[in-house]
């Protein structure tokens, strides 16, 4: 763009800067009689650049995601294992106070898994490995969802069938 003319003028009803003409081309009022000050145009400000993750943050980031996963898949993995010994070890006696305790420990490993994954994507908004965490944690809602109702739906259709032919 070029500079600004000498025969520039901003309206002064509207504010408006009219470069030709002794009409203002937005509003239509008349030209100023004594010259306005001069307009000078803003400085455009620079867009900011965003901050670069430091090698630390990238690490510290990667650190709470292998965190989440292991959380999230290694701690229902564990709670199953110790299920199947007490199976074998208590069968018929403690067997179910520990069947519950590991689901437990299983539910809070996936209440950990995701809260860990969110502390990451809110703290290191940036990190590559957090973004692809939580795109894998909302497909495995999304299938656990599916299953759910697929399985609703299976024992809905079997109760229905029940139904008719004991009436």
């Amino acid at each position: 763009m070029s500079d600004l003319n000498k025969q520039d003028w901003v309206c002064g009803k509207c504010g408006t800067l009219n470069s030709e003409g002794n009409f203002c081309c937005e509003c239509g009022e008349p030209k100023p009689a004594t010259p306005a000050v001069p307009v000078v145009p803003a400085p455009q400000a620079a867009p900011k650049e965003a901050p670069k993750e430091s090698e630390e943050d990238k690490k510290n980031a990667n650190l709470l995601c292998i965190f989440s996963l292991l959380c999230m898949f290694a701690a229902p993995g564990i709670a199953g294992i110790v299920m199947k010994v007490a199976e074998v070890i208590f069968y018929g006696g403690l067997e179910g106070i520990v069947t519950t305790i590991c689901g437990t420990f299983a539910g809070f490993g996936w209440i950990a898994g995701i809260v860990l994954m969110i502390m990451v994507r809110v703290k290191y908004k940036d990190n590559t490995f957090g973004k692809v965490l939580m795109w894998l944690y909302i497909a495995l809602a999304i299938i656990a969802v599916i299953i759910g109702m697929i399985v609703l739906f299976t024992v809905i259709a079997c109760l229905n069938e029940c139904n008719r032919g004991m009436w």
